[in-house]
């Protein structure tokens, strides 16, 4: 086969032999061209789940709870990676036509960390919790004017004193807390409880340790993905925040 084809070339005139080659170098190039489209085209990039996330942060956690959290950078980075707002919960809101009452249905098959179901009754009992001055929330002032009402195990029922065309913001800065683990606890108390640093929440990473120092400073945090997730559940296996003085 060889020695054919050395001998077809021989028969070419120079002329020809570059013609030949050339077209035969334009051949492969082009080949070589589809096969990688080829492969482009048919092949699928799958994300897998794993990994590990660090971040360096200056300060540390006090109050990760969105009843609780204020100006720290640590709480507010922990409790929006733990805790989910309630737009997210929701399946459907609805204002009536004078923007005083508005109606949020929860998401069904919505779960806590610690695998209760979060129901109305939570979202009543955060906003209840932050309108009790005990409980110096620094969304009280928020607050003010609201009464949540229950409808269902999924609906809740807010009315508004007077219409506030951005009350939409401010149903997606709250974060329900659970109520069967913060019920019992005085809102006077409720920075002493043990929840606020290790958290139960619904968002798409859950609390799993955190290591602190002989003087009680917390040298960092690790979450794990929420595998229960209601919406994708993350690839990232995990999230370490490791906090510095200054």
């Amino acid at each position: 086969m060889f020695n054919r084809t050395s001998q077809i070339l021989k028969s070419f005139s120079r002329f020809e032999r570059y013609i030949f080659l050339a077209s035969f170098l334009i051949f492969i190039v082009s080949s070589v061209f589809l096969l990688i489209k080829f492969i482009n085209q048919n092949t699928f990039l799958v994300p897998v789940i794993g990994g590990e996330y660090k971040e360096g942060i200056v300060g540390q956690p006090t109050f990760i709870n969105p009843v609780l959290v204020g100006n720290n950078d640590a709480d507010r980075d922990l409790t929006r990676l733990i805790f989910s707002d309630l737009i997210d919960l929701a399946e459907s809101y609805k204002v009536d036509s004078h923007g005083l009452t508005w109606n949020v249905r929860l998401k069904e098959d919505i779960f806590w960390h610690d695998g209760k179901a979060i129901t109305s009754d939570d979202v009543i009992f955060t906003v209840r919790t932050i309108q009790d001055s005990d409980a110096r929330s620094p969304l009280f002032s928020n607050w003010q004017g609201v009464v949540a009402e229950r409808v269902s195990e999924r609906e809740v029922k807010f009315i508004l004193s007077t219409p506030y065309a951005f009350f939409k913001n401010t149903l997606k800065e709250l974060k329900p807390i659970p109520k069967h683990l913060f019920g019992d606890i005085p809102s006077a108390n409720l920075k002493l409880s043990n929840y606020n640093l290790e958290p139960i929440g619904s968002g798409p990473f859950k609390f799993d340790s955190f290591q602190k120092r002989y003087d009680g400073f917390i040298i960092d945090y690790k979450l794990i993905r929420n595998e229960n997730y209601f919406e994708q559940s993350p690839y990232l296996e995990q999230i370490i925040l490791k906090f510095y003085p200054n």
